[in-house]
């Protein structure tokens, strides 16, 4: 469980990190914007421990979200990859990400967030660097 949440905390801060560099400047507002990337491809279907790699995904991605919901002056988005195109032999869709939610206040997007998150069903592949590539075009 550690190691999930090392790596969960580590894509949220590679994430981050460019964003808060480059919005410093840009952010005349002054709020604070997170993008979660979520991992919905067919490799989540895996066992982790005594659960499935979503499931515990989808746990910790909500216990992050209980903690931001009330914050002022925070804008949450949500991107997922893998969750459109199933996987078929000898086929990929190495293009399947999509900005489920785009950025709006915490407490407008919370339930939005959540009910994306739990309506995820691993299907695909793993475009983890298309989705990092495209990310950049989703904040305002």
């Amino acid at each position: 469980m550690r190691i999930i949440h090392t790596l969960i905390l580590t894509l949220l801060f590679i994430g981050l990190s460019p964003i808060n560099v480059s919005s410093q400047s840009e952010n005349q507002d002054g709020k604070i914007r997170i993008l979660f990337i979520f991992d919905g491809s067919n490799s989540m279907n895996a066992q982790w421990e005594k659960s499935s790699k979503i499931a515990v995904a989808k746990s910790l991605m909500m216990q992050t979200l209980d903690s931001l919901k009330n914050l002022e002056n925070v804008d949450l988005a949500l991107r997922v990859y893998g969750h459109q195109t199933r996987i078929m032999p000898g086929k990929q869709d190495c293009s399947d990400t999509k900005l489920e939610v785009p950025f709006k206040s915490a407490k407008e997007n919370y339930s939005k967030i959540i009910n994306t998150i739990r309506s995820i069903e691993p299907k695909g592949t793993t475009p983890i660097a298309r989705s990092l590539e495209y990310s950049a075009n989703d904040f305002p």
